[in-house]
């Protein structure tokens, strides 16, 4: 009998910590959520959007509630959510320079600002562009982009110091750009994003 009165003691206490939990919960909840129109017009300023604002901030609170235990209580709530804000935006933002958008999702934009100018050039285009190089230009541009080596890779290969071989590039690739642009301006004119 005593263990079961032992049993009922515990259990008793756990119902009552996990609606103190429940009772935490929902309090930091309605915290956050009196933050929202302060969030909102930041996040407004952020995307320039009102729809991307709403979903940045909605996107914001969730990850404020799951993340709960990690704020500190009695530090500044609504700073903490401004950082959450703040690199959420800046890291979807760094995502959507790496995606394509699908169809339908690019609103109002040309095909070049929605896939980026340099979508539209092909590795034959810079293979075709590198032939107007010397031919130390043409190699340090294969060794790196086509081969994918390092700077101390290429210095290793063509038994030159790295500060050279990173200068050497540099100046090929500045040599390189404008044969590019050209091969652009010439695509872009093709499928009517230029006249």
């Amino acid at each position: 009998m005593a263990h079961q009165v032992g049993e009922a003691t515990d259990n008793t206490a756990i119902l009552v910590e996990g609606r103190r939990a429940e009772d935490d919960s929902r309090e930091f909840a309605a915290e956050v959520a009196r933050c929202r129109a302060e969030l909102l017009a930041i996040a407004a300023m952020l995307a320039q959007d009102r729809d991307d604002a709403d979903d940045l901030v909605q996107e914001t609170v969730e990850r404020a509630i799951l993340a709960r235990h990690r704020f500190t209580p009695g530090t500044n709530l609504r700073a903490w959510l401004k950082t959450i804000l703040r690199h959420l935006f800046f890291d979807l933002r760094r995502r959507a320079r790496f995606t394509v958008p699908l169809s339908g999702e690019t609103r109002s934009r040309s095909v070049e600002e929605a896939l980026g100018p340099l979508d539209l050039l092909t590795v034959e285009d810079a293979r075709e562009a590198m032939q107007g190089l010397g031919p130390s230009s043409a190699e340090i541009m294969r060794l790196a982009h086509f081969e994918g080596l390092s700077y101390r890779d290429i210095a290793a290969r063509l038994n030159i110091p790295i500060n050279t071989a990173a200068s050497r590039l540099f100046r090929a690739r500045t040599q390189l750009r404008p044969m590019l642009e050209v091969v652009l301006e010439s695509r872009l004119r093709a499928i009517g994003c230029r006249q």
